[in-house]
């Protein structure tokens, strides 16, 4: 009997949470009472997702403006994690080689070949015709950084404000704030120009060996395509998101929290309390991968006492209860399923969707439930 009930558990609970995890809610079939509970859970979700990216962003202003101090490169190198890419798919399998690109040369001081080129400014055709002389083409590229960082807090500040007092008008202005975002993040003139720097324009003017200021050239277009390639993505993710709620529907991971908590008692019906307690007041990652077996997202949810979703997270944290996996063909045949709730099931019963346990006692609840149950009985 427990056997069944355990394997039931599971199946509904997976089932449901993976079910409407990509689920993208229509305003208009959603009642009127409820609409508020999904603008401030779509809005909370914006507040998560633009905290990361505006971090981000803050930090790579040093690229323009290096730290002197050893230890903080090597900060700097290690302050850009692999998590950023799970965050905006369009980085998928960037994430390494961003991590390699953005770091200096441990000599960055006043006298080094970086502040020499800084001074002499840019130039993009080999002609000796310098952009941004005395150090202020860094400092617009900066001040361009700089600007994004800015209107990602603007962004924040609106889906703060609706969360705070949910409304549609109040996801309109937070919309209107999103496309200027990607409005600015297609700007970047002056990054852009630094990407496309010209060795040749310095053979004669720059001290030093050739192949450090060959090196020294490479770093700084090196680092300015890498910011421009997060840019590219961070606008095309935050466009497409706008575009959604524009629209009047509701983003699908939102959607997806105020769904299973709204239906968590018609889940529990489908399987004994005792077993259902054993997950209530777990944490879950959700993972979504290539065919490849690359990450593309991972979602992080925890859940109360009742077994409601009561927070959550944008990117992989350090701990959860268990992994929930499924490839991305899989999760676009759940979420184009006309019952998204029972593909889900069918496909954790076939083996397409993976529940893990992480540490012992999670590995014996999830990974070794079946072995256990036979065991004992």
């Amino acid at each position: 009997m427990k056997k069944t009930s355990r394997r039931s558990v599971l199946r509904c609970c997976l089932g449901a949470t993976v079910g409407t995890i990509g689920a993208t809610g229509i305003t208009g079939a959603i009642p009127d009472s409820e609409k508020p509970n999904y603008f401030a859970k779509q809005a909370q979700f914006v507040v998560k997702h633009m905290e990361k990216v505006d971090r981000s962003f803050e930090q790579y202003t040093d690229i323009f403006d290096p730290p002197t101090n050893e230890k903080l490169v090597d900060l700097f190198v290690e302050s850009f994690t692999p998590s950023l890419s799970t965050l905006l798919p369009g980085l998928l399998g960037k994430a390494a080689d961003l991590k390699e690109t953005l770091k200096w040369y441990k000599s960055v001081g006043e006298h080094s070949m970086f502040a020499l080129i800084s001074r002499y400014g840019v130039s993009t055709d080999g002609e000796r015709s310098y952009k941004g002389s005395g150090g202020d083409g860094m400092a617009a590229a900066k001040g361009e950084i700089n600007d994004v960082s800015e209107q990602c807090n603007v962004v924040i500040e609106k889906a703060q404000a609706c969360v705070s007092n949910p409304s549609k008008s109040a996801t309109d202005a937070m919309v209107d704030e999103m496309e200027t975002l990607a409005t600015e993040l297609g700007k970047l003139k002056w990054v852009r120009r630094w990407s496309n720097i010209d060795a040749s324009a310095y053979q004669n003017v720059a001290r030093g060996t050739p192949g450090a200021r060959q090196r020294t050239i490479e770093r700084i277009a090196n680092n300015a395509q890498a910011v421009l390639d997060i840019a590219s993505a961070v606008r095309e993710d935050v466009a497409a998101k706008a575009e959604i709620m524009a629209s009047g529907d509701i983003l699908p991971f939102p959607a997806a929290i105020v769904k299973f908590n709204n239906n968590v008692s018609d889940i529990r019906s489908q399987a004994p309390n005792w077993a259902f307690n054993q997950i209530a007041g777990d944490s879950f990652h959700i993972v979504t991968q290539t065919d490849a077996g690359d990450q593309m997202t991972v979602r992080w949810i925890n859940t109360d006492s009742d077994g409601q979703i009561d927070t959550f997270e944008v990117v992989e944290q350090d701990s959860a209860n268990a992994d929930i996996v499924l490839s991305e063909d899989v999760r676009d045949e759940i979420t184009s399923a006309d019952n998204p709730i029972s593909t889900a099931q069918k496909a954790y019963d076939e083996g397409k969707v993976e529940l893990s346990g992480n540490g012992f006692a999670n590995q014996i609840k999830y990974d070794g439930g079946e072995l256990l149950s036979e065991l004992l009985f």
